[in-house]
């Protein structure tokens, strides 16, 4: 995996500053800012521990842990192209 990949991930926690997801043995962290851009959404309404999202990866940490973005809004087709951030 490498910035810039989109890859599917479980939730495995919601917190008040961001969604943990995990893809394969990494988790990824999607920071409160990067799950909504046309509203303050707290994470906790926008996604449900073990749902499965598409996150796009924005950097690597280390081997395990990863920061990410959710480019698609929710419920659109991950095939759609996100009209936000590039």
């Amino acid at each position: 995996m490498k910035a810039g990949d989109v890859v599917m991930g479980r939730v495995f926690a919601t917190e008040p500053y961001g969604i943990y997801l995990r893809v394969g043995d990494m988790d990824v962290l999607v920071h409160t800012m990067d799950v909504s851009w046309t509203e303050h959404t707290s994470p906790r309404d926008y996604a449900q521990v073990g749902e499965i999202l598409p996150v796009k990866i924005l950097g690597l940490a280390d081997a395990r842990t990863a920061t990410g973005w959710l480019p698609w809004p929710k419920g659109t087709p991950i095939e759609s192209p996100d009209a936000g951030r590039s």
